[in-house]
């Protein structure tokens, strides 16, 4: 019979520095080794937390220098697989033997291009970089900034403290994206999020998305957690993003006068398997939220509904994934090894800062 287990887990919603990726990189280092120093076995961040998230809905109606002006400053913010900001993330990660899963504005890293990703990092307690995830399918005003992900982008990691995944945004009402992480053995997924918002109620004539300030929660990433975890059995381990009004500099308001950050309101939470929270959303307050994974829990929730066994019907139906060709890389299956091979291998120096 497997051994009971109980990690900590950590969700830091750290309040970000608009278009400052050397700022937030601080910021996280320093979020990292404090998660740590307080127990946790891992500790996830919000979707683009390094590059910046496009909060703008469109900007065509601006005037040229102003368009050119954002997306200079989305290039010069994002990172790249391998680069300084990764590597800083990684011996960080290895200084505190501490599990990181990172939101960045990713640029791909295949010669010639510049083709900017939604994507998740995952490094490991050795600074090893073992996962990339991104964004299957960018959602509305994304689709003007952000490349498509393929089918090597769904994956689940072989770690030390459980088999760990991760989605983005609204990839969590993607219902086959679901049931593939459950297939694959997740155990542990990251979710994150630009902020906390609400689906407005016409009838009473409010707007399509509200700042969400308050409970009762109302906002579909609150439902897309706590479904996540009844679905599939998962702890939920999810990190929104948080900007006081303070952090952004007239000039950027000036440049993105459509800029609509007035939801990143944080919302942050850590949700049990069947969809109970541990730490419920947490708005409006920079904090690392830290909660016991008792896999007791998970192993409860999995004698009423188990995905993968008593409750699934695979004579009914079945999920296939496809072969991909890439747009980096080709290659032939998609077969899981036991083991999830490093994509990049960090080798720093003790230092974890950028010089």
């Amino acid at each position: 019979m497997p051994s009971a287990r109980k990690i900590v887990g950590a969700v830091a919603q750290v309040a970000q520095e608009f278009f400052d990726t050397r700022a937030n990189l601080g910021k996280a280092i320093a979020a990292i080794h404090d998660a740590a120093k307080q127990g946790a076995d891992i500790v996830v961040f919000a979707e683009c937390y390094l590059g910046q998230y496009p909060y703008w809905a469109q900007f065509y109606d601006n005037p040229a220098e102003n368009y050119y002006k954002v997306w200079k400053a989305l290039y010069d913010g994002a990172i790249t697989v391998g680069g300084d900001e990764c590597r800083a993330i990684a011996a960080a990660a290895r200084q505190s033997k501490i599990h990181v899963v990172m939101g960045c504005n990713e640029l791909s890293d295949r010669a010639g291009s510049a083709t900017l990703y939604n994507s998740l990092l995952f490094f490991n307690r050795k600074g090893e970089l073992i996962g990339r995830h991104r964004k299957l399918m960018p959602s509305m005003h994304e689709r003007l900034i952000h490349g498509t992900g393929d089918g090597r982008d769904l994956n689940v990691y072989d770690t030390d403290i459980g088999m760990l995944g991760g989605l983005i945004c609204w990839e969590h009402h993607m219902s086959l994206s679901k049931y593939a992480m459950a297939t694959m053995g997740e155990e542990i997924h990251v979710a994150n999020w630009p902020g906390m918002w609400r689906s407005g109620n016409p009838a009473i004539g409010e707007g399509t998305f509200v700042a969400d300030l308050a409970a009762p929660f109302v906002c579909d990433a609150e439902f897309a957690v706590r479904e996540y975890a009844a679905e599939t059995g998962s702890f939920v381990l999810s990190a929104s993003g948080y900007f006081p009004k303070e952090n952004i500099a007239d000039e950027w308001r000036e440049a993105i006068p459509n800029l609509q950050a007035q939801w990143a309101v944080g919302g942050s939470s850590i949700v049990a398997p069947g969809g109970a929270y541990l730490i419920p959303p947490v708005i409006n307050q920079e904090k690392i939220l830290y909660a016991e994974l008792d896999f007791d829990l998970r192993r409860f929730w999995k004698a009423f509904v188990d995905p993968l066994g008593h409750y699934s019907r695979p004579d009914v139906y079945s999920l296939q994934l496809h072969d991909v060709t890439g747009r980096e890389h080709a290659y032939s299956n998609l077969k899981r090894a036991p083991k999830a091979q490093p994509l990049w291998i960090d080798a720093p120096a003790e230092d974890s800062s950028l010089n």
